[in-house]
């Protein structure tokens, strides 16, 4: 059943008023991959650990053989958690191909990422 002007007017303001008040609530009901905060504490400590592994690992050679393996276990679990965590936040923000293809049809531009995915997909098909 199709809408009337006067409510199709009205549904549209709802939706911006909806927009302006909640832009969360708004992006989720449209059904877009809500925004994942990156933690630069997190990835700034766990890179800093890294560093003092290496350092441990390195120094360790003249020192004693027991800091070298300490100071690989600290690199080893500190590069694991940070590769699960730029995982965890490129899956959160990964759009679903049917969204990118909705936005496309309702005439919203790509932003650089998402013409540079498209891109990479048309090559691997040619």
């Amino acid at each position: 059943m199709a809408l009337s002007e006067q409510e199709q007017r009205l549904l549209e303001q709802l939706e911006a008023s909806l927009t302006a008040d909640d832009p969360a609530l708004a992006s989720t009901l449209r059904g877009e991959a809500p925004r994942v905060p990156s933690r630069p504490r997190r990835t700034g400590a766990l890179a800093a650990a890294f560093v003092v592994g290496l350092g441990g690992l390195v120094g360790g050679i003249q020192a004693h053989p027991v800091v070298s393996v300490l100071g690989f276990i600290v690199m080893l679990i500190s590069a694991v958690m940070l590769a699960e965590q730029t995982r965890q936040v490129g899956q959160l923000s990964a759009q679903h191909p049917a969204q990118r293809a909705q936005r496309r049809a309702a005439g919203v531009d790509l932003d650089q990422l998402d013409r540079a995915a498209e891109r990479w997909r048309q090559d691997e098909g040619r």
